[in-house]
């Protein structure tokens, strides 16, 4: 499946509703059978891509914590709270936000080179904290690196040279 940014999900809704007006327009001149046809299917698909776009929760589910097999329906105002999933009627088209994870690292990467340049021999102490923020974000940071370059999380696909250029995997 894929995911979307939100901007690329409305240029898509947009896209297709104007798709689909025309294709119901075009529909009403078709006079060939094969053609109608076709424009049938084409309606058809496009009909279920806005409807993925689209789709919004019928219902939100709380999972207990404590009890692996204790659901309860809840009301739409508790949806952000921790173990509260939402149901849909038809699956939605997913959203990517990675946006958060690489600017943090970004940052981090960026507040390291200050502090080394400013405190060339570390005297002040100050390279420990910044390294850790360093390595927290990238940690953070991995999956969605891995997932852009098309690596995904499974590291066992990958061959020994690739396997080579990341930490801790070398065979």
């Amino acid at each position: 499946m894929i995911a979307l940014t939100q901007e690329k999900r409305e240029e898509l809704i947009d896209h297709n509703s104007q798709k689909l007006k025309s294709l119901k327009y075009n529909i009403k001149e078709a006079t060939i059978p094969l053609l109608r046809k076709h424009l049938e299917i084409e309606i058809q698909s496009t009909e279920v891509a806005l409807a993925s776009l689209t789709a919004a929760p019928e219902h939100y589910i709380f999972k207990h914590p404590f009890a692996k097999s204790f659901y309860s329906l809840v009301d739409e105002s508790c949806k952000g709270y921790d173990e509260v999933y939402p149901v849909y009627a038809a699956p939605p088209v997913p959203e990517i936000n990675t946006f958060s994870e690489l600017t943090e690292l970004l940052n981090a990467i960026v507040s390291f080179q200050e502090v080394t340049a400013k405190d060339r021999w570390n005297e002040s102490g100050k390279w420990d904290d910044a390294n850790d923020k360093l390595s927290a974000a990238a940690i953070k940071a991995e999956p969605v690196i891995k997932r852009l370059n098309g690596l995904g999380s499974d590291m066992t696909k990958l061959t020994k040279k690739e396997k080579a250029w990341v930490p801790n995997t070398s065979d």
